[in-house]
């Protein structure tokens, strides 16, 4: 019973003090550049532009990739 009062007081004392949540601004290690942040449902539509395959040469990129079905 002793115990359990303790991990109760633990547990109680715990919540009391919330982690510390800042956002880091990392830096790829080789480039510099600042890692991007998540993007939401909002940006989505980004991702399906005309100009992608003209900038990032998706097809070639899958292509390169030698995928293999299965």
């Amino acid at each position: 019973m002793q115990i359990l009062k303790w991990v109760l007081l633990a547990l109680a004392l715990s919540g009391l003090y919330p982690p510390r949540l800042r956002a880091q601004e990392s830096r790829h290690p080789v480039t510099g550049r600042v890692y991007a942040g998540v993007m939401g449902i909002g940006g989505a539509h980004w991702l399906e532009r005309s100009e992608r395959e003209s900038e990032e040469h998706t097809r070639l990129a899958v292509r390169l990739l030698d995928l293999r079905p299965g």
